[in-house]
């Protein structure tokens, strides 16, 4: 018999309590880096790669690259230094694909969201198109924040949602994170990401 006994796949979490004690992390290599990346893979529309993720104290990575997709990710713990920027809790910060990223650490360890548009594949920077979008935008979450407008994904307070959107809800506190359409509707301090 050939694979027919594989157990099957449990499903993606559609609902995180982002203050539980323990996560169903698994780590996974991250190409350049010294430690691995401590991941647990979220409920998404087709195509796209979201996950919980945390970066292991001491975490650095000095080879030079990026995605060939957009990202976006929202630091939920700790710190998270990408070049010459320090990325903090309640930090949205988004990175167009092709963006060169330097030198990346978390020397006392971040916990973050993140949304892929597609496969995250780390590409050395010799691999990016040239005259890709060096900059990176970010907001930081709170009350009166201008939410961001990218191309993939409209952020916008819980009581400003589209009827039928889909998307991701991440709670005013950041204390959790679900699939928009499960759980309770989102409140207005809530922090929704409406897909495109």
């Amino acid at each position: 018999m050939s694979g027919g006994n594989r157990a099957p796949r449990a499903p993606r979490p559609e609902q995180v309590d982002l203050t539980a004690a323990r996560h169903p992390w698994q780590e996974v290599p991250m190409p350049g880096a010294n430690l691995g990346f401590h991941l647990t893979r979220l409920a998404s529309r087709s195509g796209a790669f979201v996950v919980h993720g945390h970066f292991p104290p001491g975490f650095s990575r000095d080879v030079a690259g990026g995605y060939l997709v957009d990202e976006e990710f929202v630091v939920l713990a700790g710190e998270l230094h990408l070049g010459d920027a320090t990325y903090r809790r309640g930090d949205l910060t988004y990175i167009p694909a092709g963006a060169v990223r330097t030198r990346m650490t978390a020397p006392g360890g971040a916990t973050v969201l993140a949304w892929f548009g597609g496969p995250a594949v780390f590409h050395p920077a010799d691999q990016l198109p040239a005259g890709a979008a060096p900059v990176a935008e970010t907001v930081h979450l709170g009350p009166g924040a201008v939410l961001l407008d990218l191309p993939g994904a409209t952020w916008t307070p819980g009581d400003q949602v589209p009827g039928g959107a889909t998307g991701d809800v991440v709670s005013a506190d950041l204390s959790g994170w679900r699939r928009l359409g499960t759980g309770p509707a989102p409140r207005p301090g809530d922090y929704v990401r409406v897909e495109k």
